[in-house]
């Protein structure tokens, strides 16, 4: 995609961590940047860290897949290398993501159920290896404008004018977001105090922050 960004549901699996270290643990990372470490119980078996329901990572060597195991039945299965390639609801449906070999990126999300025709989100890349359009299964495309490693711009199908864009701090790395302006026109703010979110201003008016007594 692009810096700092990722695509909501989609996880990875980072194997043998901590990095330099021959404890085996593996490192869970979410679509949204959230991540927890599970650590290792057996050569086949991993277990996430406490604090809420403690799913687990079982290898299976006959398909050379980890499957992580959610409550309720649902099931998430990585490929040898820790790609995400599918995901199993509490119903038994499958939502599929297909990975190209050269280069390794996503290029389509197929949704259930079984048998339902136009299944399929299809992603485009451009010249620079960058996400450019999504695909929906009518064949509309939401259209990505990354700059400078940044997306600054998602444009909504069928529409030029429903955009979200998105501004950034200036000459700094990392880019830290400073602001997000809706389809509507409406522009939230956001402020920093070194490295955690500082500020919010939101388009009806207050600000929330650690000393503002909202809640952010």
């Amino acid at each position: 995609l692009a810096r700092g960004w990722g695509i909501a549901g989609l996880e990875q699996l980072v194997f043998n961590q901590p990095v330099g270290t021959a404890t085996g643990d593996i490192l869970w990372v979410g679509g949204d940047g959230s991540a927890k470490r599970y650590t290792k119980q057996s050569s086949t078996t991993w277990l996430a860290p406490p604090g809420g329901f403690r799913d687990q990572i079982i290898f299976n060597a006959s398909t050379n897949e980890y499957t992580r195991y959610l409550r309720h039945g649902i099931q998430v299965v990585f490929d040898a290398t820790g790609r995400h390639t599918e995901t199993i609801n509490r119903a038994g449906q499958i939502a599929e993501f297909i990975w190209s070999s050269s280069p390794v990126r996503l290029e389509a999300i197929v949704v259930p159920p079984v048998g339902a025709s136009n299944r399929t989100y299809d992603l485009t890349y451009g010249s620079d290896g960058r996400l450019d359009k999504i695909y929906d299964p009518g064949s509309r495309a939401m259209t990505v404008t990354i700059t400078g490693e940044k997306i600054t711009a998602i444009e909504d199908p069928d529409s030029q004018t429903d955009i979200t864009s998105f501004g950034y701090t200036a000459g700094q790395s990392p880019w830290m977001m400073t602001s997000r302006t809706n389809r509507r026109g409406y522009t939230t703010g956001y402020t920093y105090s070194r490295a955690p979110v500082g500020e919010v201003s939101t388009p009806d008016g207050p600000t929330c922050g650690p000393d503002s007594g909202a809640a952010l």
